[in-house]
């Protein structure tokens, strides 16, 4: 057994990648998507995201670091580079929030088209059942 299966899971040459084991084998995850997604979803909501992510062995899945801070405009103002202790830090601009483009929608957003949606139907099932659910 090599350091890295040994550690749970090892850089991958290829930048932006890294290898984690979980029993059903070696998996290879891009942290740039999640980063992307991030990017993606912030601008739709208006607001600064602080993201903070665990490093190391959290039960079954291996924690990478990556933490950042993100503007409304979904620009990385500032983040971690290695899968080690850091802290993020970021100057933030309160000007940006009236004019970004996530604000603006939430000004044009329809109450009364979400209102059926909040009828029960007595289909409803909790969170924690739906994702352990086998």
């Amino acid at each position: 057994m090599g350091a890295a299966r040994s550690l749970g899971g090892a850089r991958d040459r290829r930048r932006g990648t890294i290898s984690v084991w979980k029993t059903s084998g070696w998996r290879r995850y891009s942290l740039s998507r999640s980063k992307a997604s991030l990017q993606f979803a912030v601008p739709d909501n208006g607001l600064f995201l602080v993201f903070a992510n665990g490093i190391g062995r959290d039960d079954d899945e291996i924690r990478t670091g990556n933490s950042m801070i993100l503007d409304p405009y979904g620009r990385i103002l500032s983040e971690t580079r290695e899968p080690a202790d850091d802290m993020v830090v970021a100057e933030l601009c309160g000007d940006l929030l009236p004019h970004c483009t996530g604000r603006k929608w939430i000004q044009a957003r329809r109450p009364e088209l979400y209102r059926p949606l909040t009828i029960p139907t007595g289909l409803e099932r909790s969170t924690r059942a739906l994702k352990f659910e086998e």
